[in-house]
């Protein structure tokens, strides 16, 4: 790798020293600003849409371009890899399904892989001979799914990925960009890539949407800042309304259109649009395992998700992997369908709307537009009102619109909401409130954890502040879990705090440093995807141990199915313990967002 970056560096030492004489664009420079400032507002309007991953590789059931180039399981070698277009034929693809799918799920746009890592491209490219057109199946997918979106409403997008491992000019290649290609050529495989997304913009636009990715972001980012630049500009140049994503530019203000997060729910933020794309189940490509109802997010999963990120004031964009005949699994369609019923019924709290005023959270989310909040309450105290901030607004109207009859007052205490347990949906009760000003004004608030305002709480000591725990196993230590967050503060990590390997016995284990007579455990599921990876939630108990983590432990408590979070109460139980394990009851992938214990 470090040989990789310095032969970069020489391809672009001359172009580097060019462009560093050259002042940043200013506003007059950049006519598209005005162009893209509307389009960006009409894509926030928008706030939900599909993400499709699809090539060859949907062929194996092994992860699209990442699998690429390997030898241990759920991986090819780069030549098996590259033959696998001579078998791609999906003779059931029907690019108005597709459409139609998206439109039924009350998606408002899509973003189609057109070329990924693996450099294979979806339309027959005029620039490289490895694309559809070289296919048993030979049809252009990107032109007749562009038009099928446009029959059926929905703005067609692509995804670019600016990386490419199969491309000789590309100076890294597989596995994940870690080889190194003999003869690169940088500045001639710029070329390449603006020939191809002009091809895209002129052949299948306007688009709505330019979603680059990058596979070896920090090599990017550092040694080739100012091409990123200059194919931002270009791509403004060919289409002004075009919104691009961050990941192929760093130095233009402010780093793109808007921000990605991936498999993350984006902290709140007004100023700097955004988006959460993640995966309904699976690989981002086809899998196996995303063909089965277990295999896949529950649509309670799913639209708490969508609430939690419009919450936030940002975009979610959610993926499918279709099958290698064409086909989007059946159970994936059925889910989409299931969101597009609900957002026929309540979808004026998400479209058109902005974030806030509270901030979403543990407690649920709230949106906003003209003189309107909706409140999304999704963890409700077991006693009493759920208490959210005061806002600087009175409510002068209050309507639950999943049924039944809400109230909601208000003093300087804060906002208490009610409204009976049988009028709370499993999915998520949704309130509309009138407010006497534009909602938009006010300001936004933190919204503290319900529990901490739970009278039985204030009597319990937080056991886990100065805690410390180890895990079984660790996926990837490269990955920047919120690993600050798993033991100090419920709801502060949108994803994971940790993420072990799959296999048999995956657990985290807590140390409190001292016994102490437990009588509550809170458990917060991952926050962004794969939440039922944690159907079989267990919760073992053990002694001091002479200060080493025990070997025999006793059986607290188990899950009998997935859920957000977890409230364990154990009043009525001796525990004792000093060690707390928390894991699952089969070979399985094991991660959560905040784990807290509480005693006297």
């Amino acid at each position: 790798m470090v040989r990789a970056l310095h032969v970069m560096s020489l391809f672009l030492c001359t172009v580097a020293t060019l462009a560093a004489d050259t002042p940043p664009a200013g506003k007059a420079e950049r006519p598209w600003v005005q162009d893209t400032a509307s389009a960006v507002a009409r894509w926030q309007a928008m706030r939900f849409g599909l993400f499709v991953h699809w090539g060859p590789a949907s062929l194996t059931g092994n992860e699209i371009s990442w699998s690429r180039g390997g030898t241990t399981s759920g991986m090819m070698p780069a030549e098996a890899y590259d033959q696998l277009y001579q078998r791609f034929n999906p003779t059931r693809f029907d690019a108005d399904a597709w459409a139609k799918t998206a439109k039924a799920a009350g998606m408002k746009y899509l973003v189609i892989t057109a070329k990924h890592a693996d450099g294979f491209c979806l339309w027959p490219s005029q620039f490289t001979d490895y694309t559809i057109s070289k296919t048993p199946f030979k049809r252009d997918i990107i032109k007749e799914l562009s038009m099928a979106c446009k029959r059926h409403g929905i703005q067609f997008c692509v995804y670019y990925c600016i990386t490419d491992w199969y491309h000789p000019d590309y100076p890294l290649g597989s596995p994940g960009g870690r080889s190194e290609k003999p003869n690169p050529n940088m500045p001639r495989y710029l070329e390449f890539v603006k020939h191809q997304t002009e091809e895209l913009i002129t052949k299948y636009g306007p688009l709505g949407l330019l979603w680059f990715d990058i596979g070896d972001r920090a090599v990017w980012f550092s040694e080739y800042r100012q091409y990123g630049d200059d194919l931002y500009t270009f791509v403004k140049t060919l289409q002004p309304s075009l919104v691009v994503n961050d990941r192929c530019v760093q130095s233009v203000p402010p780093s793109g259109d808007y921000a990605t997060w991936e498999g993350k729910i984006g902290p709140f933020n007004r100023e700097r649009p955004w988006e959460t794309c993640t995966v309904i189940g699976g690989h981002w490509a086809w899998t196996g395992s995303a063909a089965t109802e277990v295999g896949i997010m529950s649509l309670r999963e799913c639209v708490r998700m969508l609430l939690r990120v419009a919450g936030n004031d940002g975009n979610f964009l959610l993926n499918v992997g279709p099958r290698a005949d064409g086909c989007i699994e059946p159970v994936q369609v059925q889910r989409l369908k299931e969101m597009g019923d609900w957002l026929k019924q309540y979808g004026e709290g998400v479209y058109g709307t902005r974030g806030g005023p509270f901030k979403a959270g543990r407690w649920g989310a709230s949106t906003c537009k003209g003189n309107t909040i909706y409140l999304f309450p999704m963890k409700w105290p077991r006693q009493g009102p759920l208490i959210l901030p005061p806002i600087a607004a009175k409510i002068t109207n209050t309507r639950a619109l999943t049924g039944g009859k809400a109230v909601v007052t208000q003093n300087e205490a804060g906002t208490f909401v009610s409204l009976a347990a049988d009028y709370r949906p499993p999915i998520v009760a949704v309130i509309k409130l009138t407010v006497d000003r534009k909602a938009l004004e006010i300001p936004p608030v933190d919204v503290v954890t319900f529990t901490s305002r739970d009278p039985k709480m204030q009597q319990l000591k937080d056991l886990t502040r100065g805690a410390s725990y180890t895990i079984s196993s660790n996926i990837d230590p490269s990955w920047k879990a919120e690993t600050s967050g798993l033991l100090e503060d419920n709801g502060r990590n949108a994803g994971f705090a940790f993420h072990t390997r799959k296999g048999p016995d995956q657990h985290l284990i807590i140390d409190l440093k001292h016994t102490a007579a437990i009588q509550r455990i809170e458990i917060i599921n991952r926050r962004d995807a794969c939440q039922d990876r944690a159907r079989t939630l267990t919760v073992w108990v053990a002694g001091d141990g002479a200060g080493e983590a025990p070997t025999t432990w006793q059986e607290l408590w188990r899950a009998e199915q997935s859920d957000a979070d977890w409230i364990i109460e154990l009043d009525d139980r001796d525990i004792n313990s000093r060690f707390v394990k928390i894991g699952l009851r089969e070979d399985e992938y094991f991660h959560l967002s905040s784990v807290r214990v509480y005693g006297p």
